[in-house]
């Protein structure tokens, strides 16, 4: 018979507690996307690497925000339906880019409303 190990306390578990907040933010954060912008998570995701780092293929998207094939496939095809996101095809790849300026004004204002952070190091001067 194997031994019997206490169970296992996942709450305890940093690495856990990490994973359900990263889970209830991201679901959060959706939920306003959505509301405002009528992007779902993994198309702001995409949307937002593109604004940073295109002309972007697939695989770098994948790459860079740990979203499956299948999610990047969906959200850029979503995107690009609606001009967001354009291509363009080198051979065999396709690269996508931001599609238009009405993009551009989505990041900026997500940006600005949701990732105020100050440089690492610096403090806000008070009033």
């Amino acid at each position: 018979m194997p031994p019997r190990h206490p169970p296992l306390e996942l709450d305890r578990l940093f690495s856990y507690r990490i994973s359900v907040l990263s889970n209830r933010l991201a679901l959060g954060a959706s939920r306003l996307y959505g509301r405002r912008f009528g992007l779902v998570l993994r198309e702001w995701r995409v949307l937002a690497l593109l604004g940073q780092f295109a002309p972007m293929s697939a695989r770098d998207i994948i790459e860079r925000s740990a979203l499956d094939k299948a999610s990047v496939s969906r959200a850029v095809a979503s995107l690009a339906e609606r001009s967001l996101v354009r291509t363009r095809r080198e051979g065999k790849k396709i690269y996508y880019s931001v599609g238009d300026a009405r993009a551009l004004a989505v990041l900026g204002t997500l940006y600005s409303l949701y990732c105020p952070i100050p440089a690492a190091g610096r403090r806000e001067k008070k009033s």
